[in-house]
């Protein structure tokens, strides 16, 4: 038996940014699919550096959004991946180092103690890897301290550079040819 009712279906919408492959370069804009469904794309990635094709982003609007709201989005991903990438991306002598504020401080804590006493805290360990597979490194001379350390400070610095200019061209990008 049928019904005499009018069923519209809504169309769903993932509202978080997600990874959309096949890209082949970046290529930044706005869709308007209908009145009340845009999508964005922007950035360009690969998994792998030697990948033929990569990925960008997509996230879904149930409304026009403006520009100010369009890059608050973008800034705001983009900060949540250069953290994530500072926690989790920096490997030393092949493993796993994780960069929580906590780590880097006890780190920090541990080379300037080890300069300023010549060594005198010597020698220190730390655990790398994950839980259930940590590797605990004993670092013995300033040298070893010292090559972690920066290391360690280079990677964190160049993951906030390649963020801040990600920022910079989202912001000085003219977005204004999108909306029409």
């Amino acid at each position: 038996m049928r019904r005499g009712r009018n069923l519209k279906y809504k169309t769903v919408m993932n509202t978080e940014f997600f990874k959309v492959y096949g890209a082949k370069e970046r290529n930044d804009s706005l869709l308007r699919l209908s009145d009340d469904h845009y999508v964005l794309f922007y950035g360009f990635g690969k998994d792998k550096d030697n990948d033929e094709s990569g990925y960008c982003w997509r996230k879904d609007y149930g409304h026009k959004p403006t520009e100010e709201e369009l890059k608050g989005d973008i800034t705001t991903h983009v900060n949540k991946l250069i953290d994530a990438k500072i926690l989790t991306g920096f490997t030393y002598e092949g493993s796993l180092v994780y960069l929580s504020a906590e780590n880097q401080f006890n780190y920090k804590a541990a080379f300037d103690l080890c300069m300023l006493t010549d060594g005198g805290n010597l020698p220190v360990t730390f655990k790398f890897g994950q839980e259930s597979a940590p590797k605990y490194r004993q670092f013995n001379t300033k040298e070893e301290l010292k090559d972690f350390y920066l290391s360690a400070i280079s990677f964190v610095t160049n993951a906030l550079a390649e963020g801040w200019a990600e920022k910079d061209m989202v912001y000085k990008k003219d977005m204004q040819s999108w909306f029409t």
